[in-house]
């Protein structure tokens, strides 16, 4: 397992497919399925490949706001059949911590199946590759 902090403009999430997320305390941890695509000098760029999963955690969250495409059904064919914004509640910010602002997109799977842009703002950033 390779935990990496930062490098966070290293990745690309524009083909991502993220299959699951949770808030733990502070700390929202994102499944990415596939598509995420790692570049530079990121530490794992060439051992993470685009079809494998991993997960992006943002440590101290205090701002998550996600916008959501709605697929009115297959979301290769079907186009979309709404909106939704959806804002949850988390920390206050504490003075004597630095944020930073985070954005990812990608194909959301829990219901409702959307197109999601998703704002974070948060203390840290990690990516774990989730091997052995």
């Amino acid at each position: 397992m390779a935990l990496v902090k930062g490098y966070f403009d290293e990745l690309h999430f524009t083909e991502s497919t993220i299959s699951d997320f949770k808030f733990l305390g502070n700390d929202l941890i994102i499944h990415i399925e596939s598509g995420l695509a790692i570049y530079g000098e990121h530490p794992l760029s060439g051992n993470l490949t685009m079809s494998e999963s991993c997960h992006v955690i943002f440590k101290n969250v205090i701002f998550s706001e996600r916008d959501l495409d709605i697929y009115a059904g297959d979301p290769k064919t079907d186009g979309f059949k709404g909106t939704q914004k959806i804002i949850d509640d988390v920390n206050q910010p504490a003075t004597d911590k630095n944020y930073q602002e985070y954005s990812i997109e990608g194909v959301l799977l829990q219901k409702p199946t959307a197109w999601v842009t998703w704002d974070i703002v948060a203390e840290e950033f990690y990516i774990d590759d989730l091997k052995e």
